[in-house]
């Protein structure tokens, strides 16, 4: 049995010269470039479902070509951030192992921030707010003023992220503006500043014509958005690492998903998953412009 993804790249490269400006010069019939693309997507994702059969194929070919915004979510996914939480977790809980171990004070902190999700949001200034207030719950009340700046000093090293690209993040961004095929958007969750600051830092501003600091990411949240860029939810595709945040409410409206899961998922974001015509798994960013251009 030939190796399924031997065959996706065979497959793949013939598409690749057919529709390249030299094909014809070899004698080779010359695909435009948006069938190619329609085809190279749509086999890449028929040999990834090789049970899906024909209507499958077909589905594909009549929809992807539709897809006008490109959405990206941006902690996890453009650069590196959720290791900067386990790492001050691991700090703080070092530093409080006289109250209890690792698992019962991480267990303890992460309840803290699920009652505080309402009042705080999402970001690092709320998860120092919860180290803060678990570190006094589980010690009764006496932990010690030095103990609670070092829990503020350790929360503050997430606030400095440097949010330095992933590799392959600025050239896969790069081909698809330079292709002018999708409109890029910037779709993040946290708390203003600090996500103003770390998209500064990334210097991939300059990249998305619509940039969407966002309190939480639901279906609610992604059919406004579609609805303020004067779009259908078909004509969405959200690229990101959490399935539950990034990839299942699109999904669920109609639109597509690519999930590029990363290392280290918070707990909250845990969710079961599942496949579906209009998903697209990727092991890393690089490998998107095949699936697009």
């Amino acid at each position: 049995m030939v190796d399924v993804v031997v065959a996706s790249r065979v497959v793949l490269r013939t598409f690749r010269f057919a529709s390249s400006p030299h094909a014809w010069r070899r004698g080779a019939p010359r695909l435009r470039p948006r069938v190619a693309r329609v085809l190279r997507t749509t086999l890449l994702a028929t040999l990834a479902r090789p049970h899906a059969g024909l209507g499958f194929f077909a589905y594909i070919c009549s929809m992807l070509d539709q897809i006008k915004v490109v959405a990206f979510d941006a902690d996890d996914t453009l650069w590196e951030n959720e290791k900067r939480f386990r790492k001050a977790e691991k700090l703080v809980a070092e530093r409080l192992s006289e109250y209890g171990d690792f698992d019962y004070i991480s267990s303890e902190l992460y309840k803290t921030e699920c009652a505080n999700m309402e009042d705080y949001g999402f970001g690092a200034k709320a998860y120092i707010l919860s180290m803060v207030e678990t570190a006094v719950n589980i010690s009764k009340g006496k932990v010690d003023a030095g103990t609670v700046k070092f829990i503020i000093d350790s929360g503050r090293e997430i606030l400095h992220n440097p949010a330095k690209p992933f590799p392959g993040v600025v050239e896969t961004l790069r081909k698809l503006s330079d292709s002018g095929a999708y409109s890029l958007v910037l779709l993040t969750k946290g708390e203003l500043l600090d996500q103003e600051h770390k998209i500064a830092r990334s210097g991939l501003a300059g990249f998305f014509s619509h940039i969407e600091i966002l309190s939480n990411k639901s279906g609610r949240e992604y059919s406004s958005l579609c609805a303020k860029l004067g779009i259908e939810p078909g004509q969405f595709m959200m690229v990101g690492n959490s399935f539950k945040s990034d990839i299942d409410p699109v999904l669920r409206l109609g639109g597509w998903g690519v999930h590029i899961p990363f290392e280290v998922l918070w707990k909250l974001e845990h969710v079961d998953e599942y496949d579906h015509p209009r998903l697209f798994r990727l092991s890393s960013i690089d490998q998107l412009p095949g699936v697009l251009l």
